[in-house]
């Protein structure tokens, strides 16, 4: 590939700096024809290898740079795209559209491909994360219980809580931010939000568990026999004697639970580990992604475990 003066963050090629080197774009289009290029977003390309690497974060965090590398003005990135960028969970696909926010008043001009949200910022609530400015964020997590599902807002506030951010300090934010639509239902998921939720399917899950009437279960709770302790359960529901447990593909393939070992290995433990929980007499219920995001399937297959719901 021609060796175009590219962005440092994310390899992105700015046709605003062929420009300022003399250069033009129909090199651009040479390889955006011979499918060597994406276009990431308007005056801003990215080697296709580089972008097919990228998850669905890493590019919603691409759009991100390639705004603010061709913004006149600095802007705040808030609401999805602070999210991206401080690593907050959401429950669902990023939007492609950037998010960002400018002082209640102000008057721009809409731009393809960026949402552009009119609010009030306090100083103290705007950060500057991987060199962009970005809600804070206690900000970012109302912002998020504001616009999204409960199931949503759940998961990342749970995220939030267990990295940072106090109910007591949310609170305070959502009370000076005083919205005029929502907050019973920001409140609401503030209130039910858990630091102990291990990851965002169990968050889902919790929340899933609450809106079908669910008992309440015991989060993280150590499960021992006469060995010792076998392990650290995700749900747990006393009064069954039932296990609950979530299964998200990173636990079988994220270095932190890996180690060095295989995925066969993993796999291996885990089935050793299961075997020990259902020799203490316990029951146990699992379930993955394609169970937890649907809500009726979610349902059936808790009442097959043997948890009843007041709904």
């Amino acid at each position: 590939m021609s060796d175009f003066p590219a962005n440092m963050r994310h390899n992105l090629i700015l046709t605003r700096d062929l420009e300022r080197i003399g250069g033009d774009d129909r090199e651009i289009r040479r390889l955006r024809d011979k499918d060597e290029l994406v276009r990431v977003r308007r005056g801003s390309y990215m080697p296709k290898s580089d972008w097919l690497a990228l998850d669905a974060e890493g590019r919603h965090r691409a759009r991100i740079h390639a705004v603010a590398a061709n913004a006149r003005i600095e802007p705040v990135f808030s609401h999805f795209s602070a999210a991206a960028l401080h690593g907050i969970p959401i429950i669902g696909n990023l939007p492609v559209d950037v998010h960002v926010t400018i002082a209640r008043g102000s008057r721009r001009r809409g731009q393809p491909e960026i949402r552009t949200h009119s609010l009030a910022l306090a100083p103290h609530e705007i950060d500057r994360v991987d060199g962009l400015l970005v809600t804070g964020l206690e900000r970012t997590l109302i912002d998020l219980a504001l616009t999204t599902s409960f199931e949503s807002a759940v998961a990342s506030l749970d995220w939030g809580l267990a990295n940072g951010a106090s109910r007591q300090s949310i609170h305070e934010e959502l009370e000076r931010m005083s919205p005029p639509t929502r907050r019973k239902a920001a409140e609401k998921a503030i209130e039910f939000a858990d630091s102990r939720s291990g990851s965002p399917g169990e968050s889902l899950s919790r929340a899933r568990m609450h809106i079908l009437g669910f008992p309440a279960p015991q989060l993280q709770v150590p499960i021992h026999d006469a060995r010792g302790r076998v392990g650290i359960v995700d749900f747990y529901w006393p009064d069954l004697q039932l296990i609950g447990e979530f299964d998200g593909r990173s636990k079988y393939v994220r270095e932190q639970f890996t180690g060095d070992k295989s995925t066969a290995d993993v796999v291996l433990v885990e089935k050793v580990r299961e075997d020990r929980l259902r020799a203490t007499g316990r029951g146990m219920v699992r379930w993955g992604w394609t169970v937890a995001e649907d809500m009726n399937a979610f349902g059936r297959h808790l009442m097959a475990a043997g948890l009843t719901t007041s709904r």
